[in-house]
């Protein structure tokens, strides 16, 4: 499927599109201190979710899915951000996200 969407080099959980390494997340050996298109993702959801760039649940999905990743990986990040006190609680889907009921977020300070 990936081989479809680029017939060049497909896609990757590794650093084929020149991401950035995230801060702090590095390997004892140099050789894996790629960065992983996950972990870059959820770095920048994590961001944009707490400086107001993206304010609603819907948002958030939609931010995934340009990344080319699931809900469900958006979902880490939400649920990560509640039990940290930093985002107040909404509910998370990750099925029938076409009738998703749009939720702000309410960024805790």
């Amino acid at each position: 499927m990936c081989w479809g969407i680029n017939p060049n080099t497909g896609d990757s959980n590794y650093n084929i599109d020149e991401e950035a390494i995230v801060d702090g997340i590095y390997s004892l050996f140099p050789e894996d201190n790629k960065p992983k298109k996950i972990q870059y993702f959820e770095h920048i959801l994590k961001e944009s979710i707490l400086n107001g760039t993206l304010g609603t649940n819907k948002e958030i999905y939609y931010f995934a899915f340009s990344y080319e990743c699931l809900p469900k990986h958006a979902n880490v990040v939400i649920r990560k951000l509640i039990n940290d006190k930093k985002i107040k609680p909404i509910k998370t889907v990750t099925q029938k996200i076409h009738k998703l009921k749009e939720e702000k977020i309410e960024v805790l300070k």
